[in-house]
């Protein structure tokens, strides 16, 4: 049975605590082009879209780090965090099912808001600490590259199988007797695919970890606001940790859901070929990308790689909208050009996000991994809602006032001008951050605790 806080685990414990993220992966898989192509068949504003794909956002900073924090403090005979991981996963179950059968726009929107609401319950919330409270340090580098791939197998099943067959009617068919076929369309399987698998986790979670007994002394202190306010945002490191979650999201920020609408609908590609186009990219990172990124996580300073990833991502974004208005055919790139696009992207992207997992905590003590996490999923969901609105604005605006396209077209690709700027500010926070870190005001908690030194409080090591 997995146990949290060991100092040095099996790598079998490893593959293990991944593999709830490979659900989750899959969740996230049906909320990025399924869901935009579910919503398309009752709407077909960006704006609208992208508005509607922030509500997973909102409960970012609405739920999830109430969740967090508040699973720093309680204790039940299941653990602290596994209850809350295992209600939201039964929450998430029942709505998920219900997305691809939505009679109506709003009933869609109930069953979106409601999956969203329980994923950021069970994963978004309390997933992270837990994670980081079994995986020691050392071993978190390539723990996030063994979750990447995962996610990347994930990727390959959606891209060459599931999503070029989103629209067949009679995609699965279960046999129920001789003769008699109870038949699923593309779109239900995909859903309910994901569903299926997150019973697994549920399974997996109650009766293969447990949490052992902490001593914090937050442990059972009692929830109000002011306390909330003052432990989350209350001292400077946490504060410091926050301003690089900005650089994150500036990295991480693409086009969303309008990156597959340009595919499909200003460039012309089917569903089929934008899938293979994902599968390929997904392939070459799980060859390339990944065996590197994680050897290298847990051997060269993060930060920096995480800084020379997130320069490179804001020149691709820039070279990629060039290439499309001043050298692509009929502002079409080819099948082969989207892939070496797509690839340079991902590969800069995957190696920022298994530099800055591991990054994040190194500068969190245990028992402040919930607290400090739930600042950063709210910094995170506040800043998210803002930058991924923005890219539905900003596309509406560009095409219907500087193109004057007419109306129900727009110009997909100009949001890649808006991402341009949004990583040139995340490189400068990040900059501020590294200043901080050299001259000694960010301290690496968890180095700390592996070496058994007794840490300091932030307010401790600033009055040393």
């Amino acid at each position: 049975m997995i146990v949290t806080q060991q100092k040095r685990i099996p790598w079998s414990w490893v593959f293990f605590m991944t593999l709830p993220g490979f659900a989750t992966n899959f969740v996230e898989g049906c909320s990025g082009n399924p869901l935009t192509f579910t919503m398309r068949k009752f709407i077909d504003n960006p704006a609208l879209i992208t508005s509607l794909f922030s509500v997973n956002i909102l409960f970012n900073f609405a739920v999830a780090p109430f969740i967090a924090y508040q699973s720093d403090r309680i204790w039940t005979r299941w653990g602290r965090r596994k209850p809350f991981i295992i209600s939201g996963w039964i929450g998430l179950i029942v709505f998920l099912a219900l997305t691809p059968v939505a009679p109506t726009f709003w009933t869609l929107a109930i069953c979106i808001v409601c999956y969203q609401f329980f994923e950021d319950i069970a994963f978004t919330g309390p997933w992270t600490p837990l994670f980081n409270e079994v995986v020691p340090l050392p071993q978190r580098g390539r723990a996030q590259a063994l979750g990447s791939l995962f996610g990347q197998f994930t990727g390959l099943y959606f891209n060459f199988i599931l999503i070029g067959h989103f629209d067949d009617l009679a995609y699965f068919r279960l046999p129920l007797r001789p003769g008699r076929y109870w038949t699923l369309t593309g779109e239900q399987t995909i859903y309910w695919m994901a569903a299926a698998l997150v019973i697994v986790m549920v399974v997996h979670v109650a009766f293969n970890l447990k949490e052992a007994p902490v001593h914090s002394p937050v442990l059972g202190e009692r929830f109000s606001m002011l306390r909330f306010l003052k432990s989350v945002f209350g001292e400077r490191q946490w504060l410091l940790i926050y301003i690089l979650i900005f650089s994150q999201i500036a990295l991480n920020q693409g086009l969303g859901p309008m990156g597959a609408l340009m595919t499909t609908e200003q460039f012309g590609y089917s569903k089929a070929q934008l899938g293979e186009v994902g599968g390929w990219v997904t392939i070459a990172r799980m060859a390339i990308v990944i065996p590197l990124a994680g050897y290298f996580a847990d051997k060269l300073d993060r930060l920096k790689m995480f800084q020379t990833c997130l320069v490179l991502s804001t020149l691709h974004h820039f070279t990629y909208w060039t290439y499309i208005h001043v050298f692509a055919p009929n502002h079409v790139p080819p099948i082969p050009a989207m892939v070496a696009f797509d690839v340079a992207g991902s590969f800069v992207n995957l190696t920022a996000a298994i530099a800055i997992g591991p990054l994040l905590f190194d500068f969190v003590p245990r028992d402040r991994m919930g607290t400090v996490f739930a600042g950063m999923s709210f910094v995170r969901g506040m800043v998210k809602i803002v930058v991924l609105n923005g890219v539905g604005v900003w596309i509406t605006g560009f095409s219907r006032y500087i193109l004057r396209l007419p109306k129900g077209q727009y110009d997909y690709s100009s949001g890649m001008l808006y991402t341009t700027a949004l990583g040139i500010l995340g490189i400068l926070a990040s900059i501020y951050f590294a200043q901080q870190r050299k001259i000694g005001r960010v301290i690496e908690y968890g180095r700390l605790e592996l070496q058994d030194s007794p840490p300091a409080t932030p307010a401790e090591a600033a009055v040393d």
